[in-house]
């Protein structure tokens, strides 16, 4: 009984990294902790924030909250658009001072 419980607990943690965290209570966080302080290194965020979630505020807000938990000195976002672009920019224009955004002129694209 216990290889089979350990087996389904396994299963459904491989689930919830899976899905994103707009679409669940699973938070990804990352600790500094292991790395030795000596050892410089660069924390990049990279996040498909489906363009379409912009428009949806509960879910927009949702990963405006992973981002800001964070505090990845870069970030990399996929799908962004320019309801993104204004969203994102509102919130974390001091925090990330330099940024590019890339959009295509199609109607509804998106891009990072």
């Amino acid at each position: 009984f216990q290889t089979v419980k350990n087996f389904i607990l396994d299963i459904v943690d491989l689930i919830s990294q899976l899905i994103p965290p707009i679409f669940s209570s699973y938070r990804y966080t990352f600790s500094s902790s292991h790395l030795d302080e000596v050892t410089p290194y660069i924390d990049i965020l990279t996040y498909n924030v489906a363009f379409s979630t912009a428009f949806h505020p509960r879910r927009a807000n949702k990963v405006i909250e992973a981002i800001a938990v964070s505090n990845a000195d870069v970030l990399c976002l996929q799908e962004t658009n320019a309801k993104w672009k204004a969203l994102l920019l509102c919130k974390f224009r001091a925090e990330y001072p330099y940024f590019h955004f890339s959009h295509p002129t199609q109607h509804q694209a998106a891009s990072g």
